[in-house]
């Protein structure tokens, strides 16, 4: 792609990234979807494959241009788990379409990812422009007790979780099965757009456990707690996260009382969120 849609220059960890007119994107030849219509991540970001220069590529937003270059750095500096970055674009990402298969990706694949993630040094990495709790889960989570009239009720809640005391570490929210394959005989990790930093290693792990079955769930979480051991205080914030989750998802999805049952949770015991994913230390 040429250089001057992408990310232009090094200086130190400072990044300069060109803004030209979007009529430049017409240099990506576009494939559809089948049904016709571009496709839009679960964070409201538009996604678009298409081909440049014959080579298949996924365009996607980052939150931010910060975003994007974080993203684009972690790519870099884990090149055997994520797909190749092209370049970057404003808050667009152009991205290799990693090729592989999902033959023989297990919940052992998603432990394997997480722990290379989490040992990484974040010095390493410029700011992520990006954080998952505070910039996705809170504000839909408000959008609910909102309009159910409870926003101020739950401060408390949102501030126990943002101020929860822990180093930051690599976080990948969407670590599940369906978005690990084998490509070129590594795991790879190929829906990265909620990439960023967190203090919630367990909020990962629910995200990934909620897309097992239940048998392996069980032997995800011993492995999990084996390694990790986390301690009360995680396990607290983390069901309080996960219930803003759950409460968010219910809201966009027009589920109003399973989001209204899930709000009164909050007043009760919230670590008992996490018992509907099997989590045994509740």
């Amino acid at each position: 792609m040429p250089n001057k849609f992408l990310r232009g220059w090094k200086n130190g960890r400072t990044r300069k990234v060109t803004h030209e007119t979007l009529g430049h994107l017409s240099a990506i030849e576009i494939t559809r979807p089948e049904n016709g219509r571009y496709l839009r991540n679960k964070a409201g970001r538009a996604v678009i494959t298409g081909l440049y220069n014959g080579v298949r590529v996924k365009a996607f937003q980052a939150h931010s241009v910060q975003h994007a270059i974080f993203i684009s750095d972690a790519s870099s500096l884990l090149p055997e788990i994520f797909p190749h970055v092209h370049g970057i674009y404003g808050r667009w990402i152009f991205a290799e379409w990693a090729e592989g298969t999902h033959k023989g990706v297990t919940y052992e694949s998603s432990l394997n990812l997480f722990s290379q993630l989490h040992a990484v040094d974040l010095k390493h990495l410029p700011a992520t422009g990006f954080d998952y709790l505070e910039d996705y889960i809170i504000p839909r989570f408000l959008e609910a007790a909102t309009l159910a009239g409870k926003a101020d009720k739950y401060q408390s809640h949102i501030y126990e979780v943002i101020n929860h005391s822990a180093p930051r570490q690599l976080s990948h929210p969407d670590l599940t099965l369906a978005n690990v394959v084998y490509s070129r005989k590594n795991l790879v990790s190929i829906d990265n757009e909620l990439l960023s930093s967190g203090k919630l290693p367990l909020l990962d792990a629910c995200n990934c456990a909620k897309s097992l079955d239940r048998s392996s769930r069980e032997v995800f979480w011993e492995d999990w707690i084996a390694t990790r051991q986390p301690d009360e205080i995680e396990i607290r914030n983390t069901s309080i996260a996960w219930l803003f989750r759950e409460v968010g998802s219910c809201f966009i999805s027009g589920r109003f009382d399973r989001c209204n049952s899930l709000l009164t949770s909050l007043d009760d015991v919230p670590e008992q969120s996490l018992k509907a994913l099997d989590f045994p230390l509740v």
